[in-house]
């Protein structure tokens, strides 16, 4: 909506947030998928797909040590 009317996304850091944790979680899940399960991803994959974005790698760090364990 942001971008349909033309607004800048700057003025809104809050949907910011939002957007990133929802988009990188989307990918972060697939990390701890069965290495069987057609979703799964391996994590150099998420974190390719996710390079660049520092708050969205933030968030596969914290699930990493949530989880306290490695991916396959």
């Amino acid at each position: 909506m942001v971008l349909d009317y033309k607004l800048n996304p700057d003025q809104f850091p809050n949907l910011l947030a939002i957007v990133d944790k929802n988009s990188s979680t989307f990918f972060i899940r697939r990390v701890f998928k069965a290495p069987g399960h057609e979703d799964h991803m391996p994590i150099h994959k998420v974190e390719d797909i996710l390079s660049g974005q520092p708050r969205m790698l933030s968030f596969l760090v914290e699930e990493l040590v949530k989880h306290g364990e490695k991916p396959e």
